[in-house]
């Protein structure tokens, strides 16, 4: 009877203790899961408010999916079940009395120790990857906020539109109505200056093959490229840009008069090394195209593109409209006050026209460029996301195994106390446990960042992948929260007197 009773209250102890194991990470799982969601809602919301102010694409939105939010919690169950059960089951295995006089040398943590801190180890040098690939990611979004295009952005006006040949049919038609919207817009009050652009500076333009008189090309394929962007006179008075040599266009430069071309100065470093490359003739194109005569050369402005332009191909040329007509051109304006502000009048005079002819993508050059470069942005603010999280992970993580681990020795520190060795002494030597951690995390974590960085390497821009500043500050910014998230519970294990450790047994 009483055999069978030690049985039953012997079944009955382990299973409690299985509980006691499983519910405990189970409670704070699911705390953790209701604070993680409440984060995640918030972050989201803040989130899309910043993409809001960035005037980025309508299609992207942040939003909690149903479909992932399932997957994430069941991942997290099923890792609290997973972290759960390994002790609980080894609770329930263990001897009382073994577990009762392990607990009293102060080596409880034997292996499951070794698995918190292994945890912490691996916290830490995921932490240190996540961290410096949003370094690298903060030095990128300051990089592109700062960078200067070398061209006025401020108070210009920017819209596109289309001449369909049913309404213009023919070139002479399409002029005419460009010429009379510029004319009428100059006549407007706050406009400074108006003109066409084929292509916004720093965003591209058609490749076109070029041919230099005086030059010999064996093949078709021999015939270098340059970018082609059409533009009527005053579209460098737009942009603050002045000739390097000789003159922009001219409202003489017209449909009967010489064919010209401007070139930049790239394209002279590539074609016109040893000559002056004024008064030089070009042909742009495969077709029965003019010989052009170059009358200026302008600063590069990018044409390949300023940010996250990769084979940018920069060489250009530019012609005037009036001897290139197109159908499909950008308006710039340049205004005295915020651009936007002039919408309404922009889109009366063309109205005044054309009441059918509508403008699209109608933004300010300003936020033509943040909408170009707000993935960067979206990806700054990720990274810095997870790398922040991934630091408070590591520091509670390590603060948790030292506090235990303290906890722990309680006994072993009281009776060093008791034997005179100093707190100094003793504090140094929890804290060294602390700190042999933090290395081995960092030491991993370098290594993890050096393939993470490399990996990043095609969203940065203005800084190297190996950037020593941001490894550095990653590194100092770890070893002071983990130094400190291990001084803290050795300190507080110091200061329990010799006689109170003794009695914990």
């Amino acid at each position: 009877m009483l055999d069978h009773t030690g049985i039953v209250v012997t079944d009955l102890a382990k299973a409690r203790r299985f509980y006691d194991a499983i519910a405990a990470p189970l409670g704070l799982a699911a705390a953790g899961a209701a604070a993680g969601l409440l984060i995640a809602k918030v972050g989201i919301d803040f989130f899309n408010d910043g993409l809001a102010l960035q005037d980025t694409p309508l299609w992207l939105e942040a939003s909690l999916d149903p479909a992932v939010l399932a997957f994430v919690v069941g991942v997290t169950g099923l890792a609290t079940l997973m972290a759960g059960t390994i002790p609980a089951l080894r609770a329930t295995k263990a001897d009382v009395a073994a577990v009762m006089n392990d607990e009293a040398r102060g080596s409880s943590s034997g292996r499951m120790g070794r698995i918190t801190k292994s945890l912490v180890i691996a916290q830490l040098a995921v932490s240190c990857g996540l961290l410096v690939a949003a370094g690298l990611m903060i030095r990128t979004v300051i990089n592109v906020a700062r960078f200067d295009y070398g061209f006025a952005t401020n108070d210009i006006f920017t819209a596109r539109l289309g001449l369909f040949e049913k309404d213009y049919p023919t070139p002479q038609a399409q002029w005419q109505f460009y010429d009379a919207l510029l004319r009428g817009l100059e006549g407007r009050p706050g406009v400074r200056a108006a003109a066409f652009v084929s292509d916004l500076p720093a965003r591209g333009g058609q490749m076109q093959p070029v041919t230099i008189d005086g030059v010999a090309y064996p093949t078709e394929q021999d015939h270098p490229l340059a970018r082609r962007i059409v533009i009527t006179p005053r579209y460098f008075d737009i942009v603050d840009v002045k000739p390097v040599r000789g003159r922009t266009f001219e409202r003489t430069d017209s449909a009967d008069a010489q064919p010209v071309a401007i070139v930049n100065e790239r394209f002279v470093e590539l074609h016109f090394k040893d000559r002056d490359p004024l008064g030089a003739r070009l042909k742009l194109g495969r077709d029965d195209v003019p010989w052009r005569t170059i009358v200026g050369v302008v600063p590069n402005l990018y044409l390949g593109g300023a940010i996250g332009a990769f084979d940018a191909r920069h060489e250009g040329v530019y012609i005037p409209l009036t001897q290139n007509v197109i159908n499909f051109m950008s308006l710039v304006v340049r205004t005295e006050q915020e651009a936007m502000s002039y919408t309404a009048t922009i889109q009366d005079e063309v109205h005044r026209l054309d009441r059918a002819l509508p403008l699209y993508w109608v933004r300010s050059l300003s936020q033509q460029y943040a909408i170009d470069t707000a993935f960067y942005r979206l990806f700054g603010t990720l990274f810095v996301a997870f790398g922040l999280a991934a630091l408070a992970m590591a520091t509670i993580g390590l603060y948790g195994v030292m506090s235990f681990s303290a906890g722990t020795r309680t006994r072993e520190i009281g009776v060093r106390m008791a034997l005179g060795a100093e707190r100094k002494t003793v504090l140094m030597m929890i804290l060294g446990q602390g700190v042999w951690q933090i290395a081995g995390g960092l030491a991993i974590g370098l290594i993890l960042a050096a393939l993470l960085s490399r990996g990043l390497g095609l969203l940065l821009f203005g800084v190297r992948p190996w950037d020593p500043a941001v490894f550095a500050t990653v590194v100092l910014a770890l070893a002071a929260a983990g130094t400190l998230a291990s001084f803290i519970p050795a300190r507080r294990a110091t200061r329990i007197a010799p006689v109170e450790a003794l009695r914990l047994d």
